[in-house]
């Protein structure tokens, strides 16, 4: 009889070997910045109870973190619900090996104009200012103007793709 080494993946059939996963193992644990882990651990914390306290336990989806960051936004800035959100999407992944991602047919467009927001260091004004007569496409490279807004100056960027 084998020794029970190997372990199966649960998206089938394949066989993996104990020392892969122990290597994941340690590799899921280093997603966490070791200075900040407590402050994870702690939004994690606050997040399962809220889930607990509103019959959701163990339901964690898109659905579910919308709903707690909603509820926290009459409280929370900004900038703190983002910190929230990525130390609760990182413990997701740790502690329960889910990794929950906002799907493209429903959130492209918010993906979109976050990452436009970003990239270009822009203004809630001018994101909403702006319309698809402001993007040019040149096949790789989409140029981003934004309009004028509070400092009377357009501005451009780039968005390049790897080829």
């Amino acid at each position: 009889m084998m020794s029970s080494n190997i372990n199966y993946s649960p998206e089938g059939n394949e066989s993996i070997p104990q020392e892969i996963e122990e290597a994941v193992t340690r590799a899921t644990l280093d997603l966490l910045p070791t200075k900040s882990k407590k402050q994870y651990e702690l939004a994690y914390k606050r997040f399962v109870e809220w889930c607990d306290r509103n019959n959701v336990a163990g339901k964690y989806s898109e659905n579910v973190m919308l709903a707690y960051f909603d509820q926290n936004s009459k409280i929370w800035k900004s900038s703190t619900l983002w910190a929230h959100f990525s130390m609760i999407k990182g413990m997701l992944n740790v502690e329960n090996n889910q990794d929950i991602k906002a799907l493209d047919d429903k959130y492209l467009m918010f993906k979109v104009v976050a990452v436009m927001g970003i990239l270009g260091a822009c203004r809630r004004e001018e994101l909403c200012q702006m319309s698809l007569n402001n993007i040019e496409d040149l096949g790789n490279t989409l140029v981003v103007n934004i309009p004028d807004s509070k400092t009377r100056v357009s501005r451009n960027f780039t968005v390049i793709t790897e080829t």
